[in-house]
């Protein structure tokens, strides 16, 4: 059975035919917690009696735990470290997403459960990888088009995430290829790896473009865009790998870097 956002397959779909259903279509005023009721009700009909809003409340006590956990500075190299040894591209980047998904799942289970456990960020500040990253290429967008770009998300274009770029802009007669990040990160950190720079950096000579990285820091204050070219992000990273060889998750701070839209030509001119 699924919970939300199933439609039927076919009219006439019903429980009791075994057909999936959406209780959200089936009970217009359910909440979530009295939909967990439900599920557990047809779970343990269905002989599945280890579900119930008992056990779904102890996960939901055990998760911001590991949350914790997680997020301690050795365990979070660690987990980069074995990403990194199983091939994964970026590892540094995936353990934060990686991360950052157990949050929001935790959060989740809370809410349908009602308990009172959080894991330590705010819920303003939960929010899923693919959420952020829908907010950070909007919050860069506009503020590159407030300073005269014409701006095109390239993944939201090719309905697919591209893996150098985000977005496409032209000032002028000038094209810049812009790699966005985004982060809830109380301090501002972002993953940007040396890797990564040269990448970007690789692609915009090769099309005859300005490369560029947008830092967005989401707050529950606002939002921070910060701009920096891809020679200025590499030389940072590598600064910052030189210091924690192979563990670090993050790279930069939005702290380090000062441009605005607003002086977006400042970084052309380099």
């Amino acid at each position: 059975m699924q919970q939300r956002g199933t439609q039927h397959p076919s009219p006439g779909g019903s429980i009791a035919a075994g057909t999936p259903v959406s209780l959200s279509d089936e009970l217009p005023a359910i909440d979530d917690r009295n939909a967990a009721l439900v599920i557990q009700t047809v779970a343990h009909a269905a002989g599945q009696t280890w579900l119930s809003v008992s056990s779904l409340a102890a996960l939901a006590a055990l998760l911001p735990t590991l949350d914790k956990f997680l997020r301690s500075t050795q365990i979070s190299a660690a987990l980069t470290t074995f990403l990194a040894a199983t091939g994964q591209q970026d590892p540094g980047y995936y353990a934060n997403l990686l991360i950052d998904e157990l949050s929001f799942t935790a959060l989740r289970i809370g809410q349908v459960t009602g308990a009172d456990n959080r894991p330590r960020r705010r819920p303003k500040e939960m929010h899923s990888p693919q959420h952020t990253e829908r907010k950070a290429e909007a919050a860069a967008r506009t503020a590159l088009r407030g300073a005269g770009c014409r701006v095109v998300n390239v993944n939201r274009a090719i309905r697919r995430n591209y893996p150098v770029i985000d977005l496409v802009a032209r000032r002028g007669t000038t094209r810049i290829l812009v790699q966005v990040r985004g982060t809830w990160t109380v301090d501002g950190k972002f993953t940007a790896t040396p890797a990564q720079s040269c990448a970007l950096a690789a692609l915009a000579a090769s099309r005859g473009c300005h490369a560029i990285w947008a830092f967005v820091h989401i707050t529950s204050n606002g939002t921070t865009v910060r701009f920096a070219t891809a020679a200025q992000v590499m030389r940072l990273a590598e600064e910052d790998e030189a210091t924690t060889p192979g563990t670090n998750r993050y790279n930069v701070n939005i702290t380090q870097f000062e441009i605005d839209a607003s002086r977006i030509a400042e970084l052309l001119n380099d």
